[in-house]
């Protein structure tokens, strides 16, 4: 079955295809931009989570030496608690 093409589709069509390729460079720029952002994103974010890391894992090793502390602290005064 033939179809006819009519002046209307015909014009729509060279319309979105001139549009397309004029359109494409600014795109592709804004692409790339939106790629490297996102990119320096992801990097900053991960130098945030070693970062965020590194003091928990500080924050911790501090609580387990008080602990170890007070722990040793408290069997120094039992023991001089027993001598006396």
């Amino acid at each position: 079955m033939k179809q006819m093409v009519s002046v209307q589709g015909l014009l729509i069509g060279t319309g979105v295809a001139l549009l397309g390729v004029w359109l494409w460079p600014v795109v592709r720029r804004n692409y790339r931009q939106a790629g490297r952002v996102l990119q320096e994103g992801v990097a900053l974010s991960l130098t945030e989570s070693k970062r965020l890391a590194a003091v928990v894992k500080e924050e911790v090793e501090d609580i387990l030496v008080d602990a170890q502390f007070e722990r040793m602290r408290r069997a120094i005064d039992r023991e001089m608690t027993t001598l006396n």
